[in-house]
């Protein structure tokens, strides 16, 4: 027997509402079609972060063995035969030489676009991440300029006519010897940039996601929803407007750029293991590294910190697109309370399990919607008593 179509208002009321379902549904925005060039891109920047962002902690575990480890060529030399053991190769004259030229040329406007984006262009925000560099900057010139400064003040000439030469360039200049403890600097610069490299890549972890997070808020703003999940609740419509344009922007030229920098920190790593091999010796190599390490821990693992006076840390601004949300209560859309699972318990296919705990608090503040009960359900509840 065929159902009866309600009669009256009931009826037109009924067709309205199905209308307005039909109609809200499909509304959500969805991406855009990726072409066969960004696919391919987009696994290029996927290898880069597996090689650049290994871990920090272990690197640096790595570079110290290296070090130690070339006490054994002090005593056995390595064999010459690496294109990288002449001191003379074209990638430690145009790049080891002017390493920290390449440092900046990578992460100057790595770092400003990328800070402009998430710092809504605030130009007090993005001067202090361009900070970090000036601090890095001074802190590798002073060092290197120290360790010359020393090698010339312990060292000797060593040659006919030597003693009265007390310059280490006069002594060069005349085919002598310069006989000094001469501390590692492209030892010292390798490690250290490389490590800055590192830290200030790390604004790249989550930047895709930024896409599906604008977005999402274009669909909410569309449909007039405050989701109080929203990285971007707290921005006013011109820092939003700056950030999809700093997005939309600049994001080609941020993953070339980072593409780049991995492929520099691997040629810095290579050109480490060049200079563990064939020059320098142990000592001069395990003091320079032992200081990088320190300097990078000092200024990125305690001077560049959240909520100090100090410089902030990569990816800090205006909004947080790059760490892992924690689950905590939350409005929903629907005005109703959703609560994470430490605090309902065990669950199953979404429903709470009964252990004999309680699971809802009984302050009034708690918001608890109630279905009505049936006349189904009514009945299954009545116990015999009632009947």
């Amino acid at each position: 027997m065929a159902a009866r179509k309600p009669s009256g208002d009931k009826y037109y009321k009924f067709r309205n509402n199905e209308e307005e379902k039909s109609e809200s549904k499909g509304t959500k925005a969805t991406r855009d079609p990726i072409t066969i060039s960004e696919t391919f891109f987009n696994l290029v920047t996927l290898i880069c972060q597996r090689i650049i962002f290994f871990n920090t902690n272990q690197k640096v575990a790595i570079y110290a063995t290296v070090m130690l480890l070339s006490l054994i060529f002090d005593w056995a030399p390595f064999p010459r035969i690496w294109y990288f053991s002449s001191s003379s190769n074209v990638f430690n004259q145009y790049f080891v030489k002017i390493g920290w030229f390449w440092t900046l040329i990578t992460t100057v406007p790595f770092v400003l676009m990328t800070s402009f984006t998430y710092c809504c262009g605030q130009r007090r925000l993005i001067f202090s991440h361009l900070a970090r560099l000036l601090v890095a900057t001074s802190v590798w010139f002073i060092f290197t300029k120290s360790f010359v400064l020393y090698e010339n003040s312990v060292g000797r000439c060593v040659g006919s006519g030597g003693d009265k030469i007390d310059s280490k360039q006069s002594c060069l200049s005349k085919g002598l010897y310069w006989k000094s403890f001469e501390i590692s600097g492209h030892a010292f610069m390798l490690i250290y940039s490389g490590l800055v490299l590192v830290e200030e890549a790390r604004a790249y972890i989550g930047w895709s996601s930024i896409q599906d997070m604008i977005r999402n808020e274009d669909d909410n703003r569309k449909l007039k929803i405050d989701d109080l999940s929203s990285p971007f609740k707290d921005l006013t419509p011109k820092e939003y407007g700056v950030v999809k344009m700093g997005y939309a922007t600049f994001t080609r030229y941020v993953r070339v750029l980072f593409v780049i920098i991995t492929f520099l920190s691997i040629l810095w790593d290579i050109m480490l293991i060049s200079t563990a091999l064939y020059f320098h010796t142990m000592p001069e190599k395990l003091i320079a590294a032992a200081m990088a390490i320190l300097v990078w821990f000092f200024t990125y693992r305690i001077l560049f910190k959240v909520g100090g006076v100090s410089l902030p840390p990569p990816g800090h601004g205006c909004f947080v697109y790059n760490k892992q949300k924690t689950r905590t209560n939350s409005v929903q859309r629907n005005g109703t309370l959703s609560k994470s699972r430490s605090s309902i318990g065990n669950t199953f296919m979404g429903l709470p399990l009964k252990t004999g705990k309680k699971l809802v608090d009984d302050s009034p503040s708690t918001p608890i919607r109630t279905r009505p009960v049936t006349r189904s359900q009514n009945k299954l509840n009545m116990t015999p008593s009632s009947l």
